[in-house]
């Protein structure tokens, strides 16, 4: 009941998966399991994760911002091919990421043993306007 009190979740809407819960994250850490039915849960701090573009599948930035002109969003997550999705796909794995990045690509896009390099998204210009500084993103769609 410790998470209820401390997070004002109803348990009966939980199910399996990470929690984001800042205000009782210390003491359910401090804790180490919690006690959910009549089971006992291990309770462990996740790592951050980058953030991940949705347009061009690399990590560092997102698509708003995403500096690659390069749109892999249809592309199948096994083989790195379009035309096809991931399942029911046959061909060797191919990360379209990592290969385009001069990486080993002998995985699947966004696997755990995916390893692109970290780019930072486009950042607005400052721009004069009438002497105000006045901010504008560069060619984002």
């Amino acid at each position: 009941m410790l998470l209820k009190a401390e997070s004002g979740i109803d348990l009966k809407e939980l199910g399996i998966g990470p929690l984001r819960i800042p205000q009782a994250a210390g003491k359910l850490l401090q804790a180490g399991s919690i006690a959910i039915g009549w089971s006992k849960v291990a309770v462990h701090l996740l790592q951050t994760r980058p953030r991940h573009c949705f347009r061009c599948l690399g990590l560092g930035h997102v698509a708003g911002t995403c500096p690659d002109g390069t749109d892999r969003y249809t592309l199948c997550y096994h083989c790195g091919q379009s035309g096809h999705k991931a399942t029911g796909c046959s061909a060797a794995a191919r990360c379209a990421v990592c290969a385009d990045a001069g990486r080993p690509a002998d995985h699947v896009m966004r696997g755990m043993s995916c390893k692109p390099p970290l780019t930072r998204g486009k950042f607005p210009t400052q721009l004069s306007h009438g002497g105000n500084r006045v901010a504008r993103h560069l060619s984002v769609p």
